[in-house]
């Protein structure tokens, strides 16, 4: 990519950034990275969007068959049973990427978001091609970070040939810690990265190992309680994306938490929540 051409993409991504919360949280359609869209755009857009069309034209019919299936046992003592994709879940993760620009994808989990975000990097990436000037590694990759062996080798079965280079899948185990005198699961071992979008769906509290004084989150009234993005938030660059599939109490621990100026909304209908990092760029070569 030539300098005019990075400058213009710069260009684009300071209009699409205004645009971020009010876009994950009213719509899940997805708009070329190469046309920031107006919020007019967003206002119009009708609301009984057809999912199914949409992961078809991807050539991603395995997703419609499966989201149809009843949810399969589980596959270890206490954890949460497969559940087939939600449609709309999926299709505002892959409309996030692509309406706001994304480049590194972390998150806590895995599963069949880990085909959708591979897919809308992949696709952001044959758009844009490679960044010159732009202070930015692991350029279109989705890592993943779950503690589940079983449930990482199923979701990496998920990822066609095409789509494997955009992807890394790592294991580690959780354990329950103490963060700022206040009990809280972490994974031991994390992927070395700075996410510009952080996925938060796990970890399943009744897989946390440990117990401090009689305390562990392995009881079915204890809610999950992460603390891993706290422990690097000051890492994250202006205008990193956090997502959080329900997990209402945790996302209230890092909203108390937080030193930084997050944006935060709420979407009920799918039960997301969103934090955007609202702070000035960092220097000349910040792509956002």
């Amino acid at each position: 990519m030539g300098r005019r051409e990075q400058c213009n993409f710069s260009e684009q991504r300071k209009h699409q950034r205004s645009f971020v919360v009010f876009f994950v949280v009213r719509h899940s359609v997805a708009h070329s990275a190469t046309s920031p869209p107006g919020v007019n755009a967003f206002k119009n857009t009708p609301t009984d969007i057809d999912h199914h069309s949409f992961f078809s034209t991807l050539g991603f019919d395995i997703l419609v068959q499966e989201a149809r299936r009843a949810p399969e046992q589980e596959l270890a003592a206490g954890s949460a049973p497969l559940l087939p994709p939600d449609l709309s879940d999926l299709r505002s993760l892959y409309s996030l990427i692509q309406a706001t620009g994304r480049t590194t994808v972390l998150e806590f989990g895995c599963g069949w978001s880990s085909l959708v975000m591979a897919a809308s990097l992949a696709s952001l990436n044959s758009q844009i091609g490679d960044l010159a000037n732009v202070r930015r590694s692991n350029l279109f990759q989705y890592h993943s970070v779950d503690n589940m062996e079983q449930y990482i080798e199923i979701a990496r079965a998920k990822i066609p040939q095409r789509l494997k280079e955009f992807v890394q899948f790592h294991y580690s185990p959780v354990q329950i810690t103490v963060w700022n005198g206040r009990y809280a699961s972490e994974y031991r071992e994390l992927p070395l990265l700075n996410p510009d979008l952080i996925y938060l769906d796990a970890p399943d509290p009744m897989q946390v190992a440990g117990v401090i004084i009689g305390w562990s989150t392995r009881h079915k009234d204890i809610m999950p309680m992460a603390c891993d993005i706290l422990k690097f938030e000051h890492f994250l660059i202006p205008k990193t994306v956090i997502v959080v599939d329900g997990r209402a109490a945790n996302v209230r621990f890092l909203k108390y938490n937080f030193q930084r100026n997050w944006h935060y909304e709420h979407c009920p209908e799918r039960d997301q929540h969103f934090f955007v990092l609202e702070e000035p760029p960092l220097g000349k070569y910040s792509l956002y």
